[in-house]
């Protein structure tokens, strides 16, 4: 029920952002067969944030053109004890990082790479999610597992 509550909303929050902002960007993602599938797809397509379907979180590593802003989409990710879930990361223009030191992940992307992994979340708290090359500038965000 979670995962449906938080797809609807990154879902309804990306459709609003793209209304706002005009959308525009390539995806080379594949084609969703569900509706919520369909949904979650458009959105990443249409928007620089993060998408979810009933079994992939989709997060961006934002680097918006020559801005200096470096954000992660969404920054704020939350999970339940012994849910498992499969990551799709990616970077837009620059090398990024995915780093979560208390769960031990640790990830890495070349500038246009999107790497997927998947991990248990065995234990609750709030964990601090950065990027090495650009934590100091503000590329931090969250990880909450109830």
């Amino acid at each position: 029920m979670k995962k449906l509550a938080f797809t609807v909303a990154v879902t309804v929050l990306g459709l609003a952002a793209v209304a706002a902002c005009g959308g525009g960007g390539d995806s080379d993602e594949p084609a969703a067969t569900t509706p919520q599938a369909t949904a979650a797809a458009t959105t990443a397509a249409a928007s620089p944030s993060a998408s979810v379907d009933e079994d992939v979180v989709k997060v961006v590593n934002r680097d918006p053109g020559g801005s200096g802003k470096y954000e992660f989409s969404p920054k704020e990710l939350t999970f339940s004890v012994g849910e498992t879930v499969t990551f799709q990361v990616s970077a837009e223009t620059e090398f990024h990082t995915f780093e979560v030191d208390e769960l031990e992940i640790s990830k890495e992307m070349e500038a246009g790479q999107t790497i997927e992994f998947e991990y248990t979340f065995d234990k609750a708290g709030t964990f601090k999610l950065y990027c090495v090359p650009h934590e100091a500038l503000g590329m931090t965000g969250t990880i909450t597992v109830n």
